[in-house]
């Protein structure tokens, strides 16, 4: 991760509107699994609410990393920051903001039941 802004700095506006295509219609998903749950926890629901909740806060903690790699590492050079680069830097950490107060959402209306992954927890400290 730590070489990845790096790779992706020529190639700036392509890279972000990969993670985005990724990360909006994963957010959307986690959404409507975490309304579907409510203020139950994860673990009561059917093994395959499970699973599927597994795979999608393993992808968004990805994505997460990716996020604050890219957005981090980018962030050092702002002097040869190119027009519209802070739009971009923006929307990437909107998503990821996003996410955070979703699950922050969840957390405090369970009562702490609703604990979502600790390691998407994690990535969006």
């Amino acid at each position: 991760l730590d070489r990845l802004p790096v790779i992706c700095r020529f190639q700036y506006g392509p890279v972000a509107n990969i993670i985005l295509t990724k990360f909006d219609p994963l957010l959307s998903s986690y959404r409507e699994m975490m309304a579907h749950l409510g203020s139950s926890s994860t673990k009561n629901a059917p093994s395959e609410v499970v699973h599927k909740v597994a795979v999608v806060e393993g992808q968004l903690t990805w994505l997460t990393y990716m996020v604050g790699t890219i957005v981090g590492g980018h962030s050092w050079s702002s002097a040869h920051m190119a027009d519209g680069e802070e739009t971009i830097d923006a929307s990437l950490s909107r998503r990821a903001l996003q996410l955070a107060q979703g699950v922050d959402f969840r957390l405090t209306q369970s009562n702490g039941v609703g604990r979502s992954d600790p390691k998407l927890e994690l990535a969006l400290l």
